[in-house]
């Protein structure tokens, strides 16, 4: 063997301590009598590297076996060894287990022979019992070639054979000692995931609607819409004018079981009685007027023409059928995103002059009932309406006037009973009431009832009759009879078509990736990190700071699906917790980055006041964009925040908790990744989405939907190394320039692709322009996805249309999926402290996800 002397060292980490340097590998007899009882052998965990001027090659991988070993949930873990061969995760620092002395004293050698080593401890069966899975400790070798004869003597002689490295740190050539043949060139790499392992599965889905029991039926008459409405409707717009029309003439009592009641003579033929049709009960005094109903149509079907046209009805009506104190104004209420929307389609359906509208937002208002005069519409928007009901009630002119007619567009935006958007919107007068939306059950019946307490859907405008008569039928097991009963109150109420029935055909698929290695073993750290989080507040007694620390560790595993990396908006380190909420450090700048990182998991912030978006409640006002949030999470803006409606119950804690101003704007997150125009390596995800489009025909437009900007900063950057023109609209971009990038993106024949975010483009736009969309992460609330797919299939679609989902296999992405199948609000649920034991069962069950995207 060569002098040590002559010998280079390698230019791997130096080994701890100070070891001779005349030190040579031993045989076996002599490594056993080592006396060193301490050593520090800190894990590789650095990306995978192409080390090209080194010497060193990779000579295999070690599976030593280990003692009183427990790997906890995952299947695979790096490590440290530290004092007598002990075992500690190099994440957590938790003890794993331990190595036996001669063990030990190899690994001592290997350190002191400048081999360098990935450590890492793996599960070596599928036992679902934790305790009894058998571990190995996995020893990945590197070092001159020049010790290869000696390290296979040692290694036979301690009945160690090496392995292919699989999940190496660095890509060097491979040459194993003890192998009878070893190909030429032969790397690190070549054991990386294979192409043909990492291939894109793609599967069709058959697109369900979930509402699809509650569709209406075919046969109704279409009623031709007035000369004053320019646009040309479709079948189902005329059907659906026919039933507004009739909807508004009140309660059809003569004809049996047409609507919800029926006049009958009772048995004796002595009186009549007023029968409910969907429970059986009976009443002898007449149901109140209800003029109005629910247009439910799927997305993209065209229910703002309409509503138009039902508006526009209004010229043809008599005079007569108006009462002397009614108007025939209409009122349109409308997310702020929509109010420029309902402008465009108003000056694009009516023909010239013949119908008057004006808005009553911001600082273009309405101050007088005198003012209403020969106005056939008015615009404002649900921001403006809670603002207006807080400060003013029924002084306020759009609560004190008595409209002809009220329209809620996107009336799912008061689905909380309790909220105040819905308390004040049900406070309007009108007898003729329209709530408009496409999506009127997302998680449950009781989703319903807020909007037939706003159509004044007498009696189950009531909720404690709708409760008796559907919701305890379902949670008492007699679920066929309350569906049949809410089947049979939505037919005479409600009016839903599927875009199947009018639309081009929509092809939807899954494309399911694989991890590359470097992702990989930034999503295992990226999620040993969240299991500890996860036990952490299980076991802490300080409930809410835990949770809060479990939604950014999960928020991290979602982002290294997009970005392929723990970006440096994410913590890296487990957190710490303390032993009473006074040691918890509750600062600004934490909390602003929590309130940041909730966002970020895929829902709107909403005020707990108003249920306002709040970008939505700044926007609308022209505030500042700032918030309040309280120590237990309570989040308000600050309309709601400042009024004396809801001074003295900000949350329910008691003493009531501290509160702090924070800015919503500041979303750095999204920012933080650093892009470079010579960066070749995208991520997996933005590596499929280039290949895709790149394949796409000269002429097919295509939308990127993504929740964060960062995903949106980097397929742009990707995009444009390919020399693909697109354009991108995110919370960054003002409303103006938004409406002139999507103008071009419309007329523009160059630009192919345009990236947009979900906050800016999930509900309400038109854009038709395109034919294919991609859907780069999956969202918490499955209505999201669709809301934002809808965008291209819709009426003026011409084409037939694609949508592609990307996901990550063997991810958080698989449980964020079966969160949507479940329905279940994950946020809501584990934000709420009055639901403790829920929101226990859901941390129970995301534990068990994240373990399963480590096996």
């Amino acid at each position: 063997m060569e002098p040590t002397a002559k010998r280079r060292k390698t230019t791997s980490t130096a080994p701890c301590g100070n070891p001779s340097e005349d030190t040579l590998l031993k045989p076996c007899s002599e490594v056993g009598r080592e006396q060193d009882s301490y050593i520090s052998l800190p894990s590789q965990t650095l990306p995978v590297s192409l080390d090209i001027s080194s010497r060193d090659i990779c000579f295999g991988m070690l599976n030593i076996p280990t003692v009183k070993s427990s790997l906890g949930p995952q299947a695979f873990e790096t490590v440290e060894i530290r004092q007598e061969g002990e075992i500690f995760s190099s994440v957590s620092g938790a003890l794993r287990g331990s190595i036996r002395s001669r063990h030990v004293h190899l690994l001592e050698l290997f350190k002191t022979e400048h081999i360098n080593m990935d450590l890492s401890i793996s599960s070596t069966g599928s036992s679902t019992n934790i305790s009894s899975r058998q571990c190995v400790l996995q020893v990945i070798l590197y070092g001159d070639k020049d010790l290869s004869s000696s390290l296979k003597e040692v290694l036979r002689s301690q009945d160690l054979f090496l392995q292919d490295p699989h999940g190496a740190s660095r890509d060097v050539l491979y040459w194993n000692p003890q192998r009878y043949c070893n190909p030429p060139e032969m790397r690190t790499s070549d054991f990386y995931p294979t192409k043909d392992s990492q291939k894109t599965i793609v599967e069709q889905v058959v697109h369900v609607d979930s509402l699809i029991a509650f569709t209406s039926r075919n046969d109704i008459a279409e009623t031709e819409p007035s000369s004053h409405v320019r646009a040309s409707l479709h079948p189902h717009q005329k059907q659906a004018l026919s039933f507004m029309i009739s909807r508004e003439r009140g309660w059809n009592l003569e004809v049996p079981n047409a609507d919800v009641w029926s006049l009958e003579q009772n048995n004796r033929q002595t009186s009549q009685e007023f029968v409910n049709n969907i429970s059986g009960a009976c009443q002898y005094v007449s149901p109140p007027e209800f003029r109005g109903g629910i247009i439910a149509d799927d997305m993209g079907c065209g229910k703002t023409l309409s509503m138009i046209a039902l508006i526009a009805h209004d010229r043809i009506v008599t005079t007569n059928e108006l009462s002397v104190a009614d108007t025939k104004t209409t009122l349109v209420v409308v997310p702020p995103s929509l109010l420029d929307n309902w402008r465009s389609e108003l000056s694009r359906h009516l023909n010239d002059a013949s119908l008057v509208w004006t808005s009553h937002h911001g600082l273009s208002k309405v101050s007088s009932t005198e003012e209403l005069q020969g106005v056939d519409i008015v615009l404002t928007t649900y921001p403006t309406a809670v603002s207006e009901w807080q400060k003013r009630g029924t002084q306020s002119l759009i609560f004190s006037h008595r409209w002809h007619r009220v329209i809620l567009d996107e009336a799912h935006y008061i689905k909380n009973p309790s909220g105040v958007t819905s308390k004040a919107l049900c406070r309007i007068q009108s007898t003729r009431r329209w709530a408009v939306t496409g999506t009127p059950l997302q998680n449950s019946p009781s989703d319903l009832q807020s909007i037939l307490r706003f159509i004044a859907a007498y009696p189950y405008s009531d909720k404690v009759v709708f409760n008796d008569d559907i919701n305890r039928k379902l949670k008492s097991g007699e679920v066929e009879e309350a569906v049949n009963r809410l089947k049979r109150l939505l037919s005479f109420l409600m009016l839903r078509r599927s875009l199947t029935d009018v639309l081009p055909h929509r092809n939807d698929f899954i494309q399911t990736l694989k991890f590359d290695l470097h992702e990989s073993k930034a999503y295992r750290q990226a999620a040993e990190m969240a299991l500890v989080s996860i036990n952490n507040a299980l076991q802490s007694s300080h409930e809410m700071n835990g949770y809060v620390n479990t939604l950014q560790k999960i928020d991290a595993l979602r982002r290294i699906c997009n970005l392929g990396h723990l970006d440096s908006g994410t913590d890296s380190k487990p957190p710490k917790h303390a032993d009473c909420p006074e040691e918890a450090a509750w600062v600004q700048a934490a909390d602003q980055r929590s309130l940041d990182q909730t966002h970020s998991l895929g829902l709107n912030l909403n005020c707990l006041g108003c249920q306002q978006p709040m970008d939505d409640v700044t926007r609308n006002h022209g505030l500042p964009q700032f918030c309040h949030l309280t120590q237990c999470h309570r989040l308000w803006c600050a309309e709601c925040f400042n009024s004396p409606t809801y001074g003295t119950s900000l949350c329910y804690c008691e003493p009531l908790c501290p509160s702090i101003e924070l800015h919503i704007g500041s979303r750095k997150l999204a920012r933080n990744l650093q892009l470079s125009s010579k960066r070749q390596n995208f991520p997996t995800k933005i590596q499929a989405l280039v290949t895709d489009l790149r394949q796409q025909p000269n002429g097919n437009k295509s939308i990127v939907f993504s929740f964060w900007t960062s995903t949106l900063d980097l397929a742009h950057a990707a995009l444009r190394a390919d020399r693909v023109p697109c354009v991108q609209v995110d919370g960054t971009v003002p409303e103006k320039k938004r409406r002139d990038i999507f103008d071009r993106f419309r007329s523009d024949s160059s630009v192919q692709v345009l990236l947009l975010s979900l906050s800016c483009g999930a509900v309400g736009l038109n854009l038709t322009a395109a034919s294919r969309a991609y859907l780069m992460e999956p969202q918490w609330n499955p209505a999201i996805e669709e809301q934002a797919l809808s965008r291209i299939h819709r009426l003026g679609q011409t084409r037939p249309v694609t949508t592609v989902r990307f996901r990550i296999d063997d991810t958080i992405e698989q449980y964020v999926v079966e969160v949507q199948n479940s329905k279940r609000d994950f946020i809501t649920v584990l934000m709420s402290p009055r639901t403790s034991s829920l929101t226990r069962d859901l941390l129970e069950r995301t534990r068990q996800s994240v373990r399963r995207s480590l096996t």
